[in-house]
């Protein structure tokens, strides 16, 4: 399938301090999202763009749109789990079964890598359950929009064992998200593609 484009919306939120290492939300969530353009870029071939930092929520489904984007990722870390919650949590829009999808694939592709056992129970969610059922801005209003939209909280940051492990692995966690995406949408990986029909060619020869 030709890769879709993605519009990456990491949080903007410069006082969500982390329990360890002097950095905030917006600072890791960045570093995840520069991350995973790269790879989308490099290794699957996707248009992807990140939100400007100086647009705030409300303006960025808005600019994905206008640049043609097909996928809203909105990148956050989590707080309010009293320094011992741990675990990804993604929200989807419940009319759109591919953000669904999304949502799934990217809370199992986290809780694989992470050293720290989610103790979620219920980590996959609507995103229209909050806020007196108008849900969260980032998945209502890039639903409206036509976008395929997922808010990801990839894990705690009040929580001082699985902050250190969000600033450690930036990398990491953007490869997970790059999984995520390729298995939601049946991306076809060019490194992968390129050894294939390499070894194919080599067997052809005579």
């Amino acid at each position: 399938m030709v890769c879709k484009k993605i519009y990456l919306s990491p949080s903007n939120q410069v006082g969500n301090m982390y329990a360890v290492g002097n950095v905030s939300e917006k600072e890791v969530m960045e570093e995840i999202a520069n991350h995973l353009r790269e790879i989308l870029i490099n290794e699957y071939g996707c248009d992807t763009l990140i939100a400007p930092s100086s647009l705030g929520v409300r303006e960025r489904p808005q600019d994905a749109l206008d640049n043609n984007a097909e996928v809203y990722l909105a990148l956050h870390s989590n707080a309010g789990g009293g320094r011992t919650a741990s675990g990804a949590i993604a929200f989807y829009h419940p009319n759109d079964e591919d953000s669904r999808r999304l949502a799934a694939n990217i809370v199992a592709e986290l809780n694989k890598i992470s050293q720290y056992p989610s103790n979620r129970i219920d980590p996959v969610r609507s995103g229209m359950e909050v806020f007196n059922n108008q849900g969260y801005y980032e998945i209502r209003v890039p639903n409206e929009l036509g976008l395929i939209p997922v808010l990801v909280e990839i894990d705690f940051h009040d929580n001082p064992l699985t902050a250190r492990y969000l600033i450690d692995n930036t990398y990491e966690i953007a490869q997970a998200l790059a999984r995520a995406i390729d298995s939601s949408f049946n991306l076809r990986n060019k490194r992968r593609y390129i050894m294939s029909f390499t070894r194919r060619k080599g067997k052809n020869r005579p």
